[in-house]
């Protein structure tokens, strides 16, 4: 045999050196994300120290005590007010969690009402032309009026109670699941009519399953 045609043949030694290798190059690696995570942790203590302390000097050397508090103010004040350890009576209402429970229930409607409407119309606008035709340009039309200026017209038509700040988050939630539904609807390729037409009712049967399943993720992306 031709020695320019041998092959090298590896060696335990040679082996033992490329995974030694190898090993150091990962605790290399981890090592240098431990110190990029200790550096970034580092220097974002010291940026928020440095707006708490400019904070304090500012309330403390400007006498502004009441309309900006020093920090160690406000963290007493809101200890108190989760730990219900008020050194007075609370002047809006019997404690914060039920405001909180308030407020989540008012939320989490309003979220649920424009999920039920948003998310159908936008896989039926999505997948039938003549309704986009007639529905997309109306509601196209209304999503450019920033939802502060709903915040009037809810109080005007709905009062100052519980329905006006439900139909307020109703209308900030129903355009990104309707947008974001409509165009996974819309995404959906022609190829699974041509499938129906080869396969018969199971393809048809898969196709509109996926139909409904491929605008899922945009859907999801909506609601984070």
């Amino acid at each position: 045999m031709d020695a320019r045609t041998a092959q090298p043949v590896a060696t335990p030694d040679t082996d033992e050196v490329k995974v030694g290798a190898a090993r150091k190059l990962s605790v290399h690696g981890r090592a240098r994300r431990r110190r990029e995570r200790i550096r970034k942790i580092v220097r974002g203590a010291i940026g928020i120290a440095a707006v708490l302390v400019l904070w304090h000097i500012m309330a403390v050397a400007y006498d502004l005590q009441q309309i900006l508090p020093p920090p160690l103010s406000v963290a007493y004040n809101v200890i108190n007010t989760l730990t219900l350890s008020y050194d007075q009576r609370w002047l809006y209402g019997p404690n914060i969690y039920e405001h909180l429970l308030s407020s989540f229930a008012r939320a989490i409607t309003g979220f649920t009402l424009a999920a039920a409407v948003a998310i159908p119309l936008g896989l039926i606008v999505g997948r039938i032309r003549a309704v986009r035709e007639f529905v997309d340009p109306v509601i196209r039309s209304l999503y450019p009026i920033p939802g502060i200026a709903w915040i009037p017209l809810a109080i005007l038509w709905f009062g100052l109670g519980n329905t006006a700040v439900v139909f307020v988050v109703f209308i900030a939630e129903f355009f990104p699941l309707y947008f974001d539904t409509e165009a996974g609807a819309s995404n959906i390729t022609r190829s699974w009519s041509t499938l129906r037409g080869a396969m018969g009712p199971r393809a048809s049967l898969c196709s509109g399953a996926s139909s409904f399943r491929h605008p899922l993720p945009t859907s999801s992306l909506a609601c984070g």
